[in-house]
């Protein structure tokens, strides 16, 4: 069982995952977070997904931010100040220092600023997979369970020929045929994570059909639509919810499986499983230990808040709880 300080510590550490992905820019980055000159300028926050296209102005992703700017009086820097993308050839194999407190990589790339964005990558495609996989699932699986007879059968058919395929080869087949692209990478990962959520929420849809809160829709005129949408999917969504955290986990090390390969994320993103494959021959320790720890605690933190929620919903494991 899972104690209650390793469970916030698991959510502190998700919340802390989750608000360096979200603002990777501004904790690393050779732009300033604050620049007064003339003016006051905001240029990290250019960076910043969405939010950049109202700031960002054509002068800045041109601009070379290490020398004083022109009229500067005061700058403020991000804690990390690098780019994920800087190259310094001077740097090649940095180890770990006040200047590159990670190190450096081979191209002199700061690797505290690679581990940070690629915390950014990681967790979007393990997002944006496990919403494309439940998307599919929860609809494939509520059809079959409720529907019955021929939907059934053929949906089951279905999810046993997708179960059937090594999901990881068939992934490894279908991008060497595509362009790399982060946002495609989730969504090819995605489609080939349903068949177990589609098999969860069928199961839950057939626990459900008979429940008296249904019969008593049914009974007060609701129709079939009605039923299954607004009164046995709201229900049954809560423990697929849950096995879809093991999804978001097993997601993100699929994506560090095939960034690994050379198949995931494209340079100069940075992505773990990226990292570590780069690390390969150099034969410094820092380019494998700290990628690794990233992505080992990132796993380790969904997993963990994943089994805890799992055991507060099955009322088998609940009953086992001192």
């Amino acid at each position: 069982m899972i104690s209650g300080r390793k469970v916030r510590l698991g959510r502190l550490a998700l919340m802390v995952l989750a608000a360096v992905a979200l603002g990777a820019p501004l904790l690393a980055n050779d732009r300033p977070l604050i620049l007064r000159g003339e003016g006051w300028q905001f240029p990290a926050l250019g960076e910043i997904p969405l939010l950049g296209r109202l700031l960002e102005q054509p002068s800045w992703s041109r601009r070379d931010w290490s020398p004083p700017q022109p009229a500067e009086r005061w700058r403020l820097s991000p804690p990390v100040p690098f780019s994920y993308r800087q190259v310094s050839l001077a740097d090649r194999y940095a180890p770990p220092s006040r200047h590159h407190i990670l190190g450096a990589d081979a191209l002199g790339r700061d690797l505290a600023a690679r581990v940070i964005h690629g915390t950014t990558v990681s967790l979007q495609v393990g997002l944006v997979s496990t919403c494309v996989a439940l998307a599919i699932g929860v609809l494939l699986g509520a059809l079959a369970g409720y529907t019955g007879r021929v939907a059934d059968f053929v949906i089951s058919r279905g999810i046993e020929v997708a179960l059937a395929f090594p999901t990881f080869f068939l992934l490894l087949a279908v991008l060497s045929f595509l362009p790399p692209s982060v946002p495609l990478l989730a969504v090819v990962i995605g489609l080939t994570r349903w068949p177990s959520l589609a098999r969860y929420t069928r199961a839950e849809v057939m626990r459900l059909a008979r429940a008296p809160l249904v019969e008593a829709a049914r009974a007060a005129g609701a129709g079939p639509a009605r039923v299954l949408f607004l009164h046995i999917l709201p229900h049954s969504l809560t423990p697929v919810l849950v096995a879809a955290t093991f999804q978001m986990a097993g997601a993100m090390l699929v994506e560090a499986g095939l960034s690994f390969l050379g198949f995931g994320v494209p340079e100069p993103l940075p992505s773990w499983g990226g990292l570590l494959s780069q690390a390969q021959g150099s034969g410094r320790w820092w380019l494998v230990i700290f990628p690794g720890l990233a992505l080992t605690l990132a796993i380790t933190t969904i997993q963990v808040l994943g089994e805890q929620y799992r055991e507060k919903l099955d009322p088998r494991l609940s009953r086992l709880q001192p």
